[in-house]
């Protein structure tokens, strides 16, 4: 019988999604975050108040994550681990969360992105503290 190895991966659970939402969230210019898992569904979410939208699912951010990937597959860069989306009034950064889906940050238009790519970095890195995906991040 071959042997076979053993996913470690760690769980994404609601306690680790809801702290992963409590550090990102005290980020100056953090506006909202979501944590969306790989059926599209919403794990968790945080907004500031500021929002004029109201996601109830979270298929807008896989499928952005997803045509990005499929970019690069095709292009032969890799697996995208994370997206960054300069618009007028903000910025959008998607993260891959593998075997587990997405964490979406919505930025005001001039925050400390250098800060804000090392929090969200340091924050996963702690969840899933053995997957060597997150290292390049």
């Amino acid at each position: 019988m071959e042997a076979t190895e053993i996913d470690r991966t760690p769980e994404l659970t609601q306690q680790s999604a809801l702290a992963l939402l409590e550090q990102l969230k005290e980020v100056d210019d953090v506006l909202g975050i979501w944590i969306v898992n790989n059926n599209g569904k919403i794990s968790a979410q945080h907004s500031d108040g500021s929002l004029f939208f109201d996601f109830d699912n979270g298929t807008f951010f896989s499928t952005c994550l997803g045509a990005i990937e499929m970019t690069g597959k095709r292009l032969h860069m890799g697996e995208s681990r994370q997206v960054l989306a300069e618009y007028g009034n903000g910025f959008l950064i998607l993260t891959s969360l593998p075997q587990h889906g997405v964490l979406a940050v919505l930025t005001e238009p001039s925050p400390n992105l250098g800060l804000l790519r090392s929090h969200i970095r340091s924050q996963v890195r702690a969840i899933f503290p053995a997957n060597r995906s997150y290292d390049s991040l």
